[in-house]
């Protein structure tokens, strides 16, 4: 079981750690404030405790974090997710764990795991940053019209330096890049510096054997469709997924930023079907007066990420290296493109998005239990 496999890499990985039965959890941990729910667990805000400092030296006393618990009692399926772990080697699986705890991975923009506390035999614990800001969604939508190309290009940097270490370091792909998966660590504030924003919810992310490397960045594997569905790359729809899947997800992401809608007139559909039809049928560009009002350069950079075909689409070191986000991000965006978001008028909103969920045709306990799920959003299932 993968709970053992866990167990086994506790001694070697100092991030790990392991409550045996008649250790009671809240003398280590104290939960607060409830946070998020969902259905495979709930998110606290937490603070250790002088005992439990004894035992977990990663956290500080007086310091919150984001504690998601997560109850393993149920028997799980045994999807693609499950397996995908359950081949990993314990020394891959230190690997990952040990990616996702480092400085490095807050410094490239994912949110930091601070300590899993494997509390045996009934839950897993993940301790992590908490992030104070909006998500990027609420950010977006809080703006007035679009958002200036500076703004967009040093967001779209953090968001896929987020991506390109998850890639190449923790060698895992997310599955599900959306707006509403990253983060601000604090409130914007009106002349301040560029907001960080932190990548979240590794909850359908696919562990890889090894990291992608320059030989496997184009690489596609077989893989039930998972994601949100607007978000999902054309591939997904043909059970394919990776590393060109989480490119589309920024892609969508900075095309929505500048233009106020999706490429292909995505949002106009409600179905998968729908959303596979206009990715074959619709042209790229779905708002000709928006689009026009960008620069070509940014054109050409958000076209390179929205190709339909993955085998031809941007890579991350693609992206990273345009001149458009180069140039864009050499200047002091915040303070020269205005204050703070003002907010929307009724009539100059984006469009809207529908009200939906993560997508899982698998979705196990098991996979909480291979570290890898950390929020607390429900799953839907989409039909194959």
């Amino acid at each position: 079981m993968l709970s053992q496999h866990i167990v086994e890499t506790t001694v070697q990985c100092e991030a790990i750690f392991t409550l045996f039965p008649g250790s009671i959890f809240e003398e280590y941990v104290k939960l607060g404030k409830l946070l998020g729910e969902g259905g495979y667990g709930q998110v606290y805000r937490c603070e250790v405790t002088a005992k439990g400092r004894s035992v977990f030296p990663h956290l500080q006393q007086g310091r919150s974090y984001a504690l998601k618990r997560i109850m393993t009692a149920l028997e799980p399926e045994k999807g693609q997710l499950y397996k995908s772990v359950m081949q990993l080697s314990s020394e891959r699986l230190v690997q990952y764990a040990q990616a996702l705890t480092k400085q490095e991975c807050a410094d490239n923009f994912i949110i930091r795991i601070q300590a899993f506390i494997v509390e045996l035999p009934h839950a897993i614990n993940v301790v992590m940053e908490v992030l104070e800001g909006p998500d990027l969604f609420d950010w977006v939508h809080s703006y007035k019209e679009h958002i200036p190309e500076q703004r967009t290009a040093a967001l779209a940097r953090q968001m896929l330096l987020a991506i390109h270490y998850l890639h190449r370091v923790v060698g895992a792909i997310h599955r599900d890049i959306k707006l509403d998966n990253f983060g601000f660590v604090h409130a914007a504030q009106s002349g301040g510096n560029v907001p960080t924003l932190k990548l979240f919810d590794l909850g359908l992310a696919m562990v890889l054997p090894e990291a992608i490397t320059g030989e496997t960045e184009r690489t596609l594997l077989d893989a039930k469709r998972n994601g949100t569905l607007h978000w999902m790359a054309p591939e997904v729809f043909r059970k394919k997924c990776g590393a060109p899947s989480d490119v589309w997800g920024i892609g969508l992401i900075v095309y929505y930023m500048l233009c106020g809608k999706f490429p292909y007139d995505l949002l106009r559909h409600r179905t998968a079907l729908a959303i596979m039809s206009g990715l074959q049928r619709n042209p790229m560009v779905s708002s000709p007066e928006a689009w026009a009002k960008i620069s070509p350069q940014a054109q050409s950079f958000v076209t390179s990420l929205v190709d339909r075909e993955p085998l031809t689409r941007a890579t991350t070191p693609d992206a990273l290296a345009n001149v458009w986000l180069q140039d864009a991000c050499q200047i002091d965006w915040w303070q020269s493109a205005g204050s703070s978001p003002q907010k929307t008028h009724e009539d100059q909103k984006p469009e809207s998005f529908p009200l939906e969920r993560s997508i899982a045709t698998e979705v196990t306990d098991e996979v909480w239990l291979s570290l890898s799920r950390l929020s607390a959003d429900r799953c839907l299932e989409l039909p194959a």
